[in-house]
């Protein structure tokens, strides 16, 4: 080995890197997921869509025009009209003022299942995919439970739990949990392979703060996008147990309420399944809109994929 001046050892050159590395790595060329989410019109008519609906429902007790469960027999089934604007049920009901405070119903559901059931799926599908002891039992029983149609499992758990939001809630988030847990359990078996993940190892890092740092850390762009799906499939669910007078209070004003209402009376009041319905098909095609957007964002192949796609 070479000696330098004072009998000092002369340290190596290190090589240099690849000539792709800073090509492929060059800040310039990373992207945002936020900016390539606000770059996109669709995704932007989307999320205002979805703030604003947001916004309308919390200032609902401001912003209704009359109490939803106020019945007034002398307006029933009146038409759209300036002192109704989406017009009356057959109880003489105000729907805009039901259609504010269903929202508020319906988004609370949608949030509430997503946060469970992101939290509890996360947790079983890191455990199951990075020891493989736990694999077989957690799987195993999830597995159980996708076995049953998501509704129908749904509704037994409301009726053994009572009725009321709560149970609606546990309900639906005990249904979307295997989805998750499967998604996470994926991702846990190929990043524990990971040669990061074994140097972690091998310098005595626990084993909490491996998942924690890398392997959940790594599994958080497709949680993020899995998540925006479960809050439009909460929504509907939650839309559908209200239909079917399975969510608790059939009288409440829920948008799967009024398009129960609505549905007997189509032929003689039009705007009584028109107005939820259509509020809810926007809502969660907005949420499908922008969990389409976001998987093209945090997807680190795609922008590669595009720019090397062929001209037509």
């Amino acid at each position: 080995m070479p000696v330098g001046r004072a009998g000092a050892v002369a340290r190596p050159k290190l090589r240099s890197r690849p000539s792709g590395w800073r090509a492929t790595y060059a800040p310039d060329q990373r992207r945002s997921w936020l900016r390539l989410l606000l770059a996109s019109r669709v995704a932007v008519l989307a999320l205002a869509f979805l703030i604003g609906l947001a916004a309308l429902s919390a200032l609902a007790p401001l912003l209704a025009p009359a109490d939803p469960e106020l019945v007034n027999p002398a307006v029933r089934l009146r038409g759209p009209s300036p002192e109704h604007w989406l017009g009356t049920d057959d109880l003489g009901r105000d729907v805009l003022s039901r259609l504010l405070y269903g929202g508020r119903i319906s988004l609370l559901v949608g949030a509430a299942v997503t946060l469970v059931a992101v939290v509890l799926g996360a947790a079983l599908g890191l455990l199951a995919g990075y020891w493989s002891w736990l694999d077989g039992p957690i799987m195993r029983v999830l597995d159980g439970i996708m076995a049953f149609p998501g509704v129908l499992l749904a509704i037994a758990i409301v009726v053994s739990l009572g009725p009321g939001l709560g149970s609606v809630i546990i309900a639906l988030a005990l249904v979307y949990t295997p989805v998750v847990a499967r998604l996470i359990r994926s991702t846990t078996l190929v990043i524990k392979q990971m040669p990061y993940v074994e140097a972690a190892r091998c310098i005595g890092l626990p084993h909490r703060v491996i998942l924690w740092r890398y392997v959940l850390a790594n599994s958080v762009s497709p949680l993020i996008v899995q998540a925006t799906f479960i809050v439009a499939y909460a929504i509907l669910a939650e839309a559908s147990l209200s239909f079917l007078g399975a969510s608790g209070n059939p009288e409440a004003a829920t948008w799967g309420a009024m398009l129960r209402d609505g549905q007997r009376l189509v032929s003689r009041a039009w705007w009584l399944a028109l107005a939820p319905g259509t509020v809810l098909f926007l809502t969660v095609f907005a949420l499908n809109l922008v969990g389409d957007v976001l998987r093209d964002a945090l997807d680190p192949r795609a922008h590669e994929r595009r720019e090397d796609a062929p001209v037509q």
